[in-house]
């Protein structure tokens, strides 16, 4: 059992570096990454630094190892920063101030990795990921229209367990030909060189998959426009690769995209149209539907830890517009022997970043032809581990008055 007390100029804890109780959830906002440094130097005289004992008993009783952190806080929230594997992590539900006081057992629980220690500049560089990007994305947005593919999908039965669970699984949405064309689109992207890039978050090993953002601006007016597309997609992927030979290796993946393929563009329009079917179930939702969508690849081995796709801030606002979270799978001949299923923590609480307070946990495999709707806000989910190439298309559905 452990305990916690404040004393001295560093925060010293015994315990593994890695524990498995490392939470796995989303990334801190780019406004508190933007405000670090001030927050760092106008805190100067005021941040204090901790002692932090904490004893966890391995099963066999054997030895630990010492880890060493630093107590920052930064807009009243208080981060852990273990200086020699330079991350940071974020310690929910309770203080260490509050831990001290209760001799709360375990201070590595329910603590989640938000960001790296950048011992040159001394201060915190937070996770780039989805979560960040999701912050513009009512830019472009516009009201979905009617789609003749995603018509009569939600049936009163997928409503009602999207009602009570917050998820619903709609298979077979389009025909199989379309299924394999958008897998063989997919492939093509992710074979080319420089296409697909990770994220960054590999390093933290929270998420392993490739991405690459996929324009889906007038996607919405039919299939006429497709041939078009197509060949500025083609047009567009020449000169990303030209440009990524003289870009940094580093260069954010924002600025990297392409004009999503006929097929992929057809997906996105049945996605679209569901957005639309959601808003006449409920007009209140008013859901809006973005000018591009991502497309993942995750090569054998790879996952995405715990995370929630919409997450609160400390100043009580939502770090994105994200409401549904809408997914389609392309991957033909998929059998349980392959993992990556998509694993939902239904009903865990809002705090709850690994899923110990789920009502139900379910399992979702990444079959061909099947989509899968989940509340962005409510569902705390994670891919696990693949065994083959998995691909996925996600378009996020967005609430303006978020």
């Amino acid at each position: 059992m452990g305990r916690v007390q404040k004393a001295g100029s560093e925060c010293k804890g015994v315990g593994s570096k890695r524990s498995t109780s490392i939470d796995k959830g989303d990334c801190a906002s780019k406004k508190q990454k933007n405000s670090i440094s001030n927050a760092l130097e106008s805190n100067e005289d005021q941040n204090r630094m901790a002692e932090e004992e904490a004893e966890v008993l391995s099963e066999g009783g054997g030895q630990s190892e010492e880890v060493e952190y630093q107590v920052i806080e930064l807009e009243g929230t208080e981060y852990l920063v273990d200086t020699e594997e330079c991350l940071v992590f974020h310690q929910h539900q309770q203080s260490l101030a509050s831990a001290a006081e209760s001799n709360d057992s375990d201070v590595d629980d329910n603590m989640q990795l938000v960001g790296r220690w950048d011992a040159q500049l001394q201060q915190v560089i937070f996770l780039e990921d989805d979560i960040d990007h999701g912050a513009d994305e009512l830019n472009g947005a516009e009201a979905p229209t009617p789609s003749e593919d995603a018509r009569g999908l939600l049936t009163a039965e997928a409503l009602s367990a999207f009602q009570e669970d917050g998820i619903c699984i709609l298979d077979d949405v389009v025909p199989a030909a379309v299924v394999q064309q958008v897998q063989a689109e997919l492939e093509s992207l992710a074979e080319a060189e420089n296409v697909m890039r990770l994220t960054g978050q590999e390093d933290y090993g929270v998420r392993g998959d490739r991405i690459l953002w996929l324009a889906t601006s007038g996607s919405q007016g039919g299939g006429e426009k497709e041939e078009a597309l197509e060949k500025e997609k083609k047009e567009e992927e020449k000169e990303k690769e030209q440009e990524a030979e003289e870009e940094d290796d580093d260069d954010d993946e924002e600025e990297d995209g392409a004009v999503a393929p006929a097929a992929c563009q057809r997906v996105i329009q049945l996605l679209q149209g569901l957005a639309y079917e959601l808003n006449q179930w409920k007009p209140s939702l008013e859901l809006r539907v973005p000018s591009r969508c991502m497309a993942a690849c995750y090569e054998e081995g790879a996952g995405f830890r715990a995370h929630r796709d919409n997450t609160y801030e400390n100043d009580n606002e939502w770090v994105n517009p994200r409401e549904v979270t809408a997914l389609f799978y392309p991957n033909r001949e998929w059998s349980i022997k392959h993992g990556g299923c998509l694993r939902c923590y239904v009903g865990a609480h809002l705090e709850d970043v690994n899923g110990e307070s789920a009502t139900k946990i379910r399992d979702i495999d990444p079959i061909g032809g099947r989509v899968v709707l989940f509340r962005s806000r409510q569902i705390l989910h994670e891919v696990l581990p693949s065994f083959r190439r998995r691909l996925a298309l996600t378009m996020w559905m967005l609430n303006p008055k978020l």
